[in-house]
């Protein structure tokens, strides 16, 4: 029964990664992503559902298209494992039933995948998680406001003279410091760049990368920190 539930909520996650993707795809174009249906990005053929089916329609077309054997690239099913597992490794540590914490986790996920594709994120994705956090921390933000203000101010300096961090991740950060605090917060940034810099020392040939992903890598380890 366990195994059942745990394999359901790795379906779950996957499938959120899996929409959110192709949210990335069709909203910068201003396509539809409700009543069209998936299709190759070469060919244009409809997919069947078996193709859907999140990791392992991947895996059953070893990643190319059934129709015209186009490569599909593996980001898809690496976010949809992340997303799978992002969900099991919440419900472990009892996360899972906290619904502020596993709605922010969730609008985050959406956040990376979209800086993964375009490095870039969407103003109105910011707005909803700020209007979220807003929502569900209410008074509890008071105390971190001021450093909050401070920080966005700081990093929005830094951005401009240094061209490193973009807009969104200076506002990730600052959401995040107003939100779990200075130190929590400290916590994810420098797990974060430890990331980068993995990343970059594995992909040296790599300049350029999207900081809110791996600062949602970060994130999952958040139960796991030293922090009261």
């Amino acid at each position: 029964m366990i195994f059942i539930f745990q394999f359901l909520l790795f379906l779950m996650g996957a499938t959120l990664a899996s929409f959110f993707q192709l949210l990335a795809d069709r909203q910068p174009l201003g396509l539809d992503v409700v009543f069209t249906p998936s299709y190759c990005d070469s060919c244009f053929k409809q997919l069947a559902y078996y193709d859907l089916i999140p990791i392992f329609g991947y895996l059953r077309q070893h990643g190319h298209c059934r129709y015209c054997d186009h490569n599909i690239a593996p980001d898809s099913l690496i976010w949809e494992f992340i997303g799978g597992f992002s969900i099991c490794w919440m419900a472990s540590q009892n996360y899972l039933f906290n619904g502020h914490y596993l709605l922010v986790q969730i609008l985050i996920l959406q956040l990376a995948i979209f800086d993964a594709q375009h490095f870039y994120v969407d103003q109105l994705y910011l707005t909803q998680l700020f209007i979220i956090v807003i929502l569900l921390w209410g008074s509890s933000l008071v105390t971190n406001l001021i450093p909050a203000i401070l920080c966005f101010v700081v990093l929005t300096l830094l951005s401009y003279l240094s061209k490193g961090l973009g807009n969104a991740d200076v506002q990730l950060i600052s959401l995040a410091l107003l939100a779990i605090g200075f130190t929590a917060t400290l916590w994810l940034c420098l797990l974060t760049n430890l990331f980068i810099l993995i990343h970059f020392l594995l992909r040296r040939t790599q300049t350029k990368f999207p900081f809110i992903p791996y600062f949602y890598i970060a994130l999952l380890t958040l139960p796991l920190l030293p922090i009261k």
